[in-house]
């Protein structure tokens, strides 16, 4: 499960690393993790407002180092819940499934 977050009024980075921390917030608070990591949920976030990203943009507004953010990338592929692109750099994204079931949810 992926929660997306809405795009309002302001778009800023700062704005976008509030949104994941309250969204990370809410799952730390969540009795079943919702079967995310807090670092995965924040990569997912990302992905979700960017659309599609590198390692390590999604390094960068996660707020995780570029090695974990890559690990969990490459992990969340292995699971179907992201794909990428492309060579150097790798472009990642949610898999449309994914995207469907978070906005089905909002």
């Amino acid at each position: 499960m992926v929660l997306c977050i809405g795009r309002g009024k302001d778009d800023s980075p700062d704005a976008l690393a509030n949104e994941i921390e309250r969204i990370c917030d809410l799952l730390s608070k969540s009795p079943a993790g919702l079967g995310q990591t807090v670092e995965e949920a924040k990569v997912c976030s990302v992905l979700c407002e960017l659309g599609e990203a590198t390692a390590t943009t999604v390094a960068r507004f996660a707020g995780v180092s570029y090695s974990k953010a890559l690990s969990i990338l490459i992990d969340l592929q292995e699971r179907g819940v992201t794909f990428s692109f492309g060579t150097v750099p790798k472009i990642f994204a949610l898999t449309r499934e994914e995207i469907g079931g978070a906005r089905k949810e909002n």
